[in-house]
C-alpha cells in the first residue's frame, strides 16, 4: 500500500503498474521498443502491457517530469469473460494534485460482471469516505462513467497516497474476480467485444491528454499509440 508521505509522485506512482500485475498474475508483455518508451526533453513516457489468466490485459502508461506526472491503467477483458472494465488516472502538475480518476463499469449484462464492479466500488467508498466527489467532470467522461466511480480533485498532495491506496484495494478485489468469471455465449461474446470497441474509441478520441501528448510526442506517434497499442 502506498503512503501519503512519498516524496514524489514518481516514487508514489512508479511501482503502480507492476504491482496491479503481480496482483492479477499478469504476464508482461513486450511491446514495440518505439512504442514502449518515448522521451521529449525532461519527460519520460513508459508504457506498460500485461495479459492476464482470463484473457483479458492491463494496459498502463506512466509520464512524469519536472512539471508534469500522469499515470493511468487500464484492464480490457476479453470479449468471451463476462468481466468488467477498470481506468484509473492519476494527473500531477508539479506537486499540485490536478484529478483523480477510478471506475468499473460492465459492458456487458452478466450478473458476475455487474456484481463485482459494483462490490468493488461499493466497498471502496465504504472505506475511503475522505475521497471528495469532484462535481465539474466533462461530458465526455460524464457519457462513460459508472455512476459509482471516484472522480476527484484532491486538495493536497497527501491525497494522492489516498487514491493509490484506493486503487489498490478495488483492483485486488476486481481481479480476484477474474477466476472464476463465467464464458459468455458466442452472441454475448460479439456484443461485448462491440461495447469494448465503443469504450475504447471514447477514450482514444476524448482523451484529456491528447494536445500534451501531440505537443510533447508528435501527433503521429501518438495517434499510432493509441490506435495500435493503448486502445487497440
Amino acid at each position: 500500500m502506498a503512503t501519503a508521505g512519498a516524496d514524489s509522485p514518481t516514487a508514489l506512482f512508479g511501482t503502480v503498474p507492476a504491482e496491479a500485475i503481480a496482483t492479477a498474475s499478469g504476464r508482461v508483455l513486450r511491446l514495440p521498443a518505439e512504442l514502449a518508451t518515448n522521451h521529449h526533453g525532461d519527460t519520460c513516457f513508459t508504457a506498460r502491457f500485461a495479459r492476464l489468466p482470463a484473457g483479458g490485459e492491463l494496459r498502463s502508461v506512466h509520464i512524469h517530469g519536472p512539471r508534469i506526472e500522469i499515470i493511468n491503467l487500464f484492464h480490457f477483458p476479453a470479449p468471451d469473460h463476462a468481466l468488467p472494465i477498470y481506468a484509473m488516472e492519476f494527473v500531477v502538475f508539479g506537486r499540485r494534485p490536478v484529478v483523480g480518476v477510478i471506475d468499473a463499469k460492465a459492458l456487458n449484462p452478466h450478473p458476475h460482471a455487474a456484481a463485482l464492479w459494483r462490490d468493488s466500488l461499493e466497498s471502496a467508498h465504504a472505506r475511503f469516505p475522505q475521497l471528495n466527489r469532484a462535481d465539474d467532470p466533462p461530458p465526455w467522461y460524464e457519457e462513460c462513467r459508472s455512476g459509482l466511480d471516484f472522480f476527484t480533485r484532491p486538495e493536497h498532495f497527501g491525497g494522492l497516497g489516498d487514491l493509490v491506496n484506493c486503487h489498490s484495494h478495488v483492483w485486488s478485489l476486481l481481479s480476484s474476480g477474474e477466476r472464476d468469471a463465467p464464458r459468455l455465449s458466442g452472441a454475448e461474446a460479439a456484443a461485448h467485444a462491440i461495447a469494448l470497441a465503443d469504450y475504447k474509441d471514447h477514450h482514444r478520441v476524448n482523451s484529456p491528454g491528447l494536445p500534451f501528448l501531440n505537443r510533447s510526442f508528435g501527433p503521429e506517434w501518438t495517434d499510432r499509440f493509441l490506435r495500435t497499442a493503448l486502445f487497440a
